[in-house]
């Protein structure tokens, strides 16, 4: 009889420990649902600020574009060779990069993101099912 409880106390600690991985695996698809959804959404906001007039004149055309030709051509005026001048053209242009890395970012994670949704809601929905 002792073996008997232990056996059963063994098959009641197995299923804990299942039911814990379940809603471990339940709870990260939840996540990884949720960040893409948040991805898609920046995309979805991004690509709506590119479509505006404004966002384009000011950022798209005059920041990202001419002004970051203009801080390269800065570089080389002899009027602006001095090491401050050049570390505050440096930092200028460093802003630019960053801008447009950050945009680049956004674009990648949302484009993995709707890439990789209907797969994420699939196992979702496989797992509620075996949960059930």
């Amino acid at each position: 009889m002792p073996q008997n409880i232990n056996s059963n106390a063994s098959s009641i600690e197995d299923q804990l420990f299942d039911q814990e991985k379940y809603d471990g695996q339940v709870q990260q698809i939840e996540v990884s649902i949720e960040q893409a959804k948040e991805n898609i959404s920046l995309l979805d906001t991004l690509r709506k600020l590119e479509q505006d007039p404004n966002f384009k004149k000011l950022i798209l055309e005059n920041y990202l574009e001419k002004e970051s030709i203009r801080l390269v051509s800065a570089l080389s005026s002899p009027a602006l060779q001095a090491e401050e001048q050049q570390k505050l053209l440096h930092g200028d242009m460093l802003g630019i990069a960053s801008l447009r890395s950050y945009f680049s970012k956004i674009i990648a994670d949302g484009q993995m993101s709707k890439n990789a949704m209907p797969a994420y809601l699939s196992t979702e929905a496989e797992m509620l099912a075996e949960g059930k």
